[in-house]
């Protein structure tokens, strides 16, 4: 705490997770002071210190101190003028909310181009925006949800109110793809923060309404008032995740204004999004700073619950984000000619910028209320798409295959989709490798064992049963006549297999194979002496022991193995094997495998 030790991180489950050894660490540290005393709290482990984040102390809020807030907000109503222009009046209140800072009556001020964000000393985050008539600002099955915060609400000469671009694109998505269904359709005061905590998993969300920026990054503004009851019981108002905004269209003496909530909310109060996309018509959503870099304390807060969002990069027209969202949902619901699948969304807004725009320089010009271009920002899963679905066939032009350690073969997949769209995989990566891309690869056998090679596009894949037999010293299959010599030697110092292998048409010779154990006095470790064979191969073996008589006979795999499992007492162990119509995998002597 400002550079002084308060205590240490412990896995204790006092965190608030379900239980202990969670890998979450917390610790509780008491923070007092006057209002406005600021904490700056950071963690250390040796050389490595995290980010800083500072805490302010607060009075707490209380019935009587409300009153101040409802006291401002008809203060800032007495400055603004309709006839100024809106930057007038962000200049006129924050020239208010200055003399009321010198005054004590605020905690801090802060201003940007279109936005005065004030907090009181009982911590109320407190935001004037003006209401600008051009801009906005201020894999399974999908669910589709419209939250137009301003539709039948507020200004009915704005843009925003009455828009039916919103509802329009997600019928388009319900009416063009079967597992896409619009269930929740939220207009003007339906748009709460009860609401709002319905985002979770597999949802389309279309965001239709005000975004502004402030020091705690982007936040938008939604139906909902605000009630003192809710500023006593919450939280949320004092950490600046639920923000009150003046609003002149909504006169009531009992609220103090709309609420807007920033990316602390959704981080407080949203689990996981995954396979959801939101598309934000909003302003500064992913404002652009002067660095270049998006400012992520929103988005970024989407795309750590695993969704994925288009946003524009300050404030932006109207009429451009409105139709940037209808040319990208059209993109969006139409087929890919390469891949045979809907656009990525990536795809999707690549065209869309093609069609309406780089930007909204194409709306309008630069002017105080709007003094950079908005251009949308795609951010998390670039191949987002509402469906899997693929309308092009997939299939392998093998499904089978036998091959040797260190043998490949060519795999090719057969389908009209573009073959950059194909993804392979293998299971069994310890027995094979594949090399290559697109409709053909390269399969490469690396030890005994059975793979799959599977190709995929979309909702189709195709397979292969790949396996790899053991006879890797022959080199190449298909010699005639041609002996190998095979010597093993190693893991016993008094042991070695000396024998020749010789492959002619169909069979299969290994003669003169001996084991010797030198017994050396001493005793020697047990050996597991077995040929593991293909499933349904019969065995002719002549069997020669140093104590025992000859068997010359067919033998099953299991008779076989049984057979060969000898201690180590001395015994030399001859092998003769003919081997028709089969394959030999592999051979294990003493526990290791050939």
């Amino acid at each position: 705490e400002n550079g002084t030790l308060k205590g240490y991180l412990v896995d204790g489950g006092s965190d608030g997770k379900d239980k202990l050894n969670d890998g979450y660490y917390s610790s509780s540290v008491v923070v007092s002071g006057q209002p406005g005393t600021k904490y700056t709290y950071y963690v250390k482990y040796k050389k490595t210190q995290t980010n800083e984040e500072t805490v302010t102390v607060y009075e707490p809020i209380t019935t009587d101190n409300l009153s101040v807030v409802s006291d401002s907000k008809t203060a800032i109503s007495s400055v603004i003028d309709d006839k100024n222009s809106d930057k007038g009046n962000v200049n006129a209140v924050y020239n208010l909310a200055k003399e009321w800072e010198s005054r004590g009556k605020l905690s801090s001020v802060s201003v940007t181009s279109n936005c005065v964000s004030m907090v009181f000393p009982n911590g109320i985050h407190y935001v004037y925006m003006p209401q600008n008539n051009k801009l906005n600002a201020g894999g399974g099955e999908v669910s589709i949800s419209t939250y137009q915060p301003y539709y039948h609400f507020g200004d009915k000469n704005h843009p925003l109110y009455d828009n039916p671009i919103p509802d329009e694109s997600a019928n388009k998505v319900s009416n063009t793809i079967s597992t896409c269904s619009f269930d929740r359709n939220y207009d003007g005061q339906e748009v709460t923060l009860d609401r709002i905590n319905e985002f979770g998993e597999n949802q389309f969300i279309i965001w239709n309404g005000h975004g502004g920026y402030n020091q705690d990054g982007p936040f938008l503004l939604i139906g909902e008032h605000s009630s003192q009851k809710a500023l006593l019981e919450s939280d949320d108002y004092v950490s600046g995740a639920i923000m009150i905004c003046y609003d002149a269209s909504y006169v009531d003496e009992d609220t103090l204004g709309r609420l807007a909530v920033s990316g602390k909310y959704f981080q407080n109060h949203l689990g996981s999004m995954e396979n959801s996309f939101v598309f934000f018509e909003s302003c500064h959503t992913s404002q652009q700073k002067l660095n270049g870099e998006y400012d992520d304390r929103l988005l970024g807060e989407f795309t750590r619950m695993g969704a994925s969002a288009i946003a524009f990069s300050s404030s932006v027209y109207s009429a451009y984000a409105t139709r940037m969202l209808e040319a990208w949902v059209s993109e969006m619901i139409s087929i890919n000619q390469g891949s045979k699948m809907y656009n990525t969304a990536y795809e999707a807004l690549s065209s869309a910028l093609s069609s309406v725009g780089d930007n909204d320089s194409v709306i309008g010009g630069l002017d105080d209320e709007h003094p950079s271009y908005a251009f949308p920002v795609l951010w998390g899963n670039q191949d987002y798409r509402f469906s899997d679905v693929c309308q092009a066939d997939l299939k392998l032009d093998c499904t089978e295959k036998t091959l040797n350690a260190d043998e490949s073969f060519t795999l090719t997949a057969e389908t009209e989709a573009d073959g950059k769209y194909l993804n392979w995989s293998v299971s069994g990566t310890n027995f094979v490798s594949i090399s290559g891309s697109g409709k053909t690869i390269t399969v490469i056998g690396k030890n005994p064992g059975e793979a799959t090679i599977t190709c995929s596009i979309g909702d189709k894949s195709a397979s292969c049963k790949i396996t790899v037999i053991g006879m890797k010293t022959l080199g190449k299959d298909n010699l005639t006549n041609n002996p190998y010599y095979v010597h093993y030697m190693g893991w016993l110092n008094n042991n070695n297999i000396d024998g020749k292998v010789k492959i002619s048409g169909s069979w299969i010779y290994l003669y003169n194979c001996s084991l010797y154990c030198y017994q050396n006095n001493e005793d020697l470790p047990t050996m597991d002496y077995r040929i593991k064979l293909r499933n349904g191969v019969k065995i002719h073996a002549y069997v020669s022991e140093q104590y025992g008589q000859p068997q010359d006979r067919y033998w099953s795999i299991k008779e076989f193995n049984k057979a060969f499992y000898k201690n180590g007492t001395g015994n030399g162990l001859s092998i003769c094997l003919n081997i028709k119509s089969g394959i030999v995998n592999s051979i294990e002597l003493g526990g290791k495998s050939y």
